[in-house]
């Protein structure tokens, strides 16, 4: 598979530690979006379900963070 490129993607308890959040908060934002406007929104980053699991990209959740 030369070329190939491959997508990473993090857990919700991955993306909870990152934001140093509970889980339960990630999985608030998820299902209620941001409580105050200007806020961000972490829908936007669009992530899976896969198998009954969440998962997060990786590459979308750090450029909404900012993070290189």
């Amino acid at each position: 598979m030369s070329g190939a490129k491959f997508e990473h993607f993090l857990t919700d308890r991955e993306v909870a530690a990152l934001l140093k959040v509970s889980v339960s908060t990630v999985k608030r934002l998820v299902r209620q979006g941001p409580n105050k406007p200007g806020r961000m929104d972490l829908r936007l980053c669009e992530p899976l379900v896969i198998g009954g699991v969440r998962r997060w990209p990786r590459t979308k959740l750090y450029q909404m963070l900012g993070i290189a």
